[in-house]
């Protein structure tokens, strides 16, 4: 895995958990309990495709089993204990970590900025932003990020399966289909929470603030967004407008934003409700600008 690993010129290690139980009636001693059945554990797993070409395999850099019972003490504790295992055996080899949003902790995030780690966490809390903001809260921040590349993604359908109903009602059935994804990153200052949650606890001190010019971002990635909510919507309800424009079509809608900066489309294309109703971008399956 190691010698793998120093060959690429990027890694990315793929963080998460996956869970495996027994029947209801299996008497297999060294399990524990889960909503699901009283013999399970779980995997805790950090795993290295290559993304040099093509996706293939480069290896498991950690893995973790455990199980919840009376003897465990914090299980938020495997995701930074799987950064250090990795680290480990990669050696020399930096990565980029990728976790889902249990781990979208404060304190967290501030362990990994410690230690000159580099990540991508799903985003869970609109938090809020440092007092030198412009912008009061994360959700803020991102409905003005302008996506500097888009992407065509297959989503998967989802089925009720066996799913508990809370799962059901949050994450309801779909069908397939086809994204497009607009992305963009901008830097943010995220405000130190007031309370200290049990995830935290497991991860150590933490700093007042997080974030700022130095580099640490917020990711954002808008699949479609058909009610212009992240947008401008113009008199007739027609186009929608980036939302740095100020104002969406009308006399000198040129001049509404003129700093294009890292921008893949002219102003007027972005603030010109004529250009915008002549493109095809579609609300539908893009974010503004983008014709209703």
């Amino acid at each position: 895995m190691t010698a793998r690993a120093t060959a690429e010129q990027k890694v990315i290690i793929v963080h998460d958990t996956t869970q495996f139980y027994y029947g209801v009636d299996s008497n297999r001693r060294g399990l524990g309990r889960s909503r699901k059945s009283n013999s399970t554990f779980f995997a805790h797993v950090s795993f290295a495709p290559s993304t040099h070409g093509y996706l293939r395999p480069l290896g498991v850099a950690a893995l973790q089993t455990y199980v919840r019972n009376d003897e465990l003490e914090n299980e938020y504790a495997r995701w930074a204990e799987g950064v250090s295992l990795t680290r480990k055996c990669l050696g020399n080899t930096r990565a980029i970590h990728l976790m889902d949003r249990e781990v979208d902790d404060y304190t967290f995030m501030c362990k990994m900025v410690a230690e000159s780690e580099r990540f991508v966490i799903r985003s869970r809390n609109d938090r809020m932003l440092g007092e030198e903001s412009e912008q009061p809260r994360l959700s803020d921040a991102l409905n003005i990020i302008r996506g500097t590349l888009e992407r065509e993604v297959q989503v998967t359908k989802r089925t009720d399966g066996d799913r508990p109903p809370a799962l059901k009602k949050k994450h309801p059935v779909r069908a397939s289909r086809i994204a497009q994804l607009a992305i963009g990153a901008a830097p943010v200052t995220l405000k130190k929470p007031s309370s200290r949650t049990k995830s935290a606890v497991a991860y150590g001190p933490r700093p007042d603030v997080f974030g700022g010019p130095g580099g640490n971002g917020a990711l954002g990635l808008c699949t479609v967004d058909p009610s212009c909510s992240a947008g401008i919507l113009n008199g007739a309800g027609t186009a929608c407008c980036d939302p740095r424009c100020g104002a969406c079509g009308g006399v000198g809608c040129q001049s509404y934003w003129d700093d294009p900066v890292n921008f893949t489309l002219t102003v007027n294309a972005a603030c010109c409700q004529g250009n915008i109703l002549a493109s095809t971008r579609q609300c539908s399956n893009t974010r503004a600008p983008c014709k209703m």
